[in-house]
């Protein structure tokens, strides 16, 4: 008897810690260097003041899908250096700039990461979860070679600087 009670107390132990741990790993803190949308006109004058673009990724913070979370995470590690980043959450497209808005109709599922000039009057790309899917980090090059074609292109245009 004793035997028994030992074995249900290790397993109401486990399923309490996994209980309490499963809230940690629901959701995923944005990191502090991320714009939030409210912070929009903020995100901006710091893309100006950068002469960077600004890469707006439409993700899921609340989502309990680790694959969300990794691939979002990806995306901020490939771009953080190359742009300053807004979080869009899911469903607050309506509130983007409607060329924003255009650019995350391509793809099926979040994590979508698009880049534009700090004015927004340029549309580098667009990176969807089905090009990170087929093709892991691969699928930012695309976008980040366009990038560094844009900043040689325009060295004293004001979109770039040489701190990148």
């Amino acid at each position: 008897m004793k035997r028994t009670t030992d074995i249900r107390l290790c397993w109401l132990a486990a399923l309490g810690l996994l209980l309490c741990t499963s809230s940690v790993w629901a959701q995923f803190k944005m990191p502090s260097r991320v714009f939030e949308l409210t912070e929009l006109d903020e995100a901006t004058a710091k893309a100006q003041e950068r002469g960077q673009p600004i890469a707006f990724l439409l993700t899921d913070c609340e989502s309990d899908c680790g694959i969300t979370e990794n691939v979002s995470g990806k995306m901020i590690d490939a771009f953080k250096s190359k742009a300053v980043i807004v979080y869009v959450p899911r469903g607050t497209k309506e509130k983007l700039p409607e060329a924003v808005s255009e650019s995350f109709r391509q793809g099926k599922y979040i994590p979508k990461l698009s880049v534009f000039s700090n004015d927004l009057k340029t549309h580098y790309g667009t990176v969807i979860y089905e090009d990170y899917k087929s093709e892991r980090e691969d699928a930012f090059d695309p976008l980040l070679d366009k990038l560094r074609e844009a900043k040689k292109e325009s060295k004293s245009d004001s979109l770039f600087t040489s701190s990148w």
